[in-house]
């Protein structure tokens, strides 16, 4: 769980510098090792000229930390 935080807190860091510079929106999608190591966990986020509008984690195999 600790490298899917640090996955989606990437993304977010990524998209925060672009605010800095020219800006295309648009969907972007990424992925990455879980928690559980097996599947990767897709992160798809959503933004317009001004914002992010949406942020969709497909995850399915992904475990509540402490199971």
């Amino acid at each position: 769980m600790k490298k899917f935080f640090s996955f989606v807190l990437a993304v977010c860091f990524t998209l925060t510098a672009s605010f800095a510079f020219a800006f295309t929106p648009g969907t972007y999608e990424g992925e990455g090792k879980g928690y559980s190591e097996t599947a990767p966990v897709k992160v798809k986020v959503t933004v317009d000229a001004e914002k992010i509008t949406a942020v969709e984690i497909d995850a399915p195999e992904e475990q509540p930390f402490g199971d």
